[in-house]
């Protein structure tokens, strides 16, 4: 059953997903990891929805799994609860569409996970990052050991591993984690505004192109280029209207109303969302 802990509003094609656990700076317990995959694929299905917004409320972005109950001098809970990478940065990280974090407090372990799962990080002054895991004996998890040396650097995602310290949003900006820096007050109007670009750009084409960057990451020049030539063809074959619309738009010196193409549905239901 949908709880409050989750939150969707989507407006102008633009979802906003929010962790709605202020009192404990939306800590995610083992419910809303489900919740997040299952809005998350209905997200990526909704033809209504050209990007996505991850969020936190009150004073944080996401604290980490939410540990309180448990007992860890018994067998079964001596360790955190570690939930599968599907329920949280997995569901993010899969989403098809443009994405971005606006993280405007603490983002600590699969907190992390989920920003560093995001297409672009934006992060007000209040913002502090942390991997957190080895003050709880564990090792990168999270999915953190495959996004934090795409974004930082190899030696620099160790040292934030191995360390657990906290960066501040500054040191955030200076080492790449975060795209944009801002002021707390101005954060939800940044995101929407980069949202609002996002969301106005060919929607194939964008889902062509991210697919090319996550596929190219792993991949030599060689081996890449066969990939892109079939992205060209396929934008070609189902977007031809978004090619001509831009061209025409030109010619008559106004913005593109890009219309997009159906990408194949994941199964998913209609979302529970607020649409303005």
């Amino acid at each position: 059953m949908p709880s409050n802990d989750v939150l969707v509003e989507i407006r102008d094609r633009i979802a906003t997903m929010t962790m709605n656990r202020p009192d404990v700076l939306n800590a995610v317990h083992k419910e809303m990891f489900e919740e997040i995959r299952s809005i998350a694929l209905d997200l990526d299905a909704d033809p209504e929805v050209r990007s996505i917004i991850l969020t936190g409320a009150g004073r944080g972005f996401c604290s980490g799994v939410d540990v309180s109950g448990h007992d860890f001098g018994s067998v079964e809970d001596r360790t955190p609860a570690v939930y599968p990478f599907e329920g949280g940065p997995g569901a993010i990280y899969h989403i098809r569409k443009p994405t971005i974090a606006a993280i405007g407090g603490p983002a600590v372990g699969v907190g992390l996970g989920m920003a560093l799962a995001c297409d672009i990080r934006i992060a007000s002054e209040n913002a502090r990052f942390t991997t957190g895991l080895a003050r709880v004996g564990l090792p990168a998890v999270d999915g953190l050991g495959w996004t934090l040396p795409r974004i930082v650097g190899e030696a620099k995602a160790l040292e934030m591993i191995y360390t657990a310290d906290i960066i501040d949003s500054k040191e955030a900006e200076r080492i790449g984690l975060i795209s944009y820096l801002t002021k707390q007050e101005e954060l939800g109007s940044t995101a929407f505004d980069l949202a609002r670009r996002l969301a106005e750009a060919p929607p194939f084409a964008s889902y062509l192109s991210k697919f090319l960057v996550r596929k190219g990451a792993n991949l030599d020049y060689e081996q890449y280029l066969p990939h892109e030539y079939a992205a060209s063809l396929n934008n070609r074959s189902y977007a031809s209207h978004d090619i001509s619309e831009a061209a025409q738009a030109r010619i008559e010196k106004r913005k593109p109303e890009f219309k997009g193409t159906s990408i194949t549905p994941r199964n998913a239901a209609t979302p529970r969302v607020h649409r303005d």
